[in-house]
């Protein structure tokens, strides 16, 4: 698992490179429902989502080895979706179509 523990809602990077590299690996997330990322791995059911305390982190563990293939099929898609360098260039290209004057 990528692991993003953030106990604050500003504790750190709206994506954190590690969970992009960890996600095009195949490898699930658990992340603190504090990270400004947790709704996006929510969403796309990569991973776990758990509140910043020790009780919910170890029950998301848990939660994420049990259901760990699907959590890392997941991740595959949500990576080849997202961060695929084509579907990036098409965002990028579209966000400068809508500059173009």
């Amino acid at each position: 698992f990528t692991g993003i523990p953030y106990t604050v809602a500003d504790g750190g990077k709206e994506c954190p490179l590690s969970l992009v590299e960890g996600l095009a690996c195949g490898i699930p997330v658990l992340i603190s429902a504090a990270a400004p990322f947790a709704k996006f791995v929510s969403e796309n059911a990569c991973g776990v989502v758990f509140h910043p305390d020790p009780g919910s982190f170890r029950v998301a563990v848990e939660a994420g080895l049990s259901g760990y293939e699907g959590y890392r099929t997941a991740a595959v898609a949500t990576a080849t979706a997202m961060f695929d360098r084509r579907a990036v260039f098409r965002r990028f290209a579209a966000l400068y179509d809508a500059l173009d004057p």
